[in-house]
């Protein structure tokens, strides 16, 4: 199962973590793959990593081009554009959001079945249903999306009373 649920989250964070790899300077698909494996990803097939790149070079955020091998196939290189890294910047700090906000709710899971505290590193936890939903913030103020409860990834607010940012329409997977 845990095997299931790695390659889900690889998924929505694959274009990502490609445009990162390309950070360094321009690169092919098997070095890349090489990459991603060496840091601890896994093996990524070609049927993944050449549809991913494909799109990002559509969208403009990669620029490829082929050259021919003195010896050996040709091969595609790939090279971040400025519209790349404007995009892996700001899905970078958005995907860190939404990582702070799972890691300190899975932080204060563990602390409650554990028995520990209410709180974790730090991050108020709301004991509340009406502080969850959003509609009051633990001082009695509305919260800050009005008290709709409908801000941050997936419409959850971070226990930390800070939204999340929404997804701009960058990179997508």
């Amino acid at each position: 199962m845990l095997t299931d649920r790695r390659a889900s989250w690889l998924k929505g964070v694959l274009d990502l973590l490609v445009l990162a790899c390309l950070t360094e300077g321009e690169s092919y698909g098997y070095d890349i793959a090489r990459r991603l494996d060496a840091d601890g990803l896994g093996r990524i097939k070609g049927g993944t990593l050449y549809p991913v790149l494909n799109r990002l070079e559509e969208a403009g955020l990669v620029r490829a081009e082929f050259r021919v091998a003195e010896r050996g196939p040709g091969r595609r290189y790939y090279r971040l554009t400025q519209e790349g890294g404007d995009a892996l910047r700001e899905q970078s700090a958005a995907w860190l959001g939404f990582h702070g906000t799972v890691a300190a709710m899975l932080g204060t899971a563990e602390g409650r079945a554990a028995g520990g505290a209410s709180s974790t590193d730090g991050v108020d936890v709301v004991d509340d249903v009406s502080e969850a939903d959003g509609t009051s913030a633990p001082d009695g103020t509305s919260a800050p999306d009005g008290g709709s409860g409908a801000s941050g990834v997936g419409g959850a607010t971070a226990a930390s009373g800070r939204t999340s940012t929404s997804d701009k329409g960058g990179v997508s997977s």
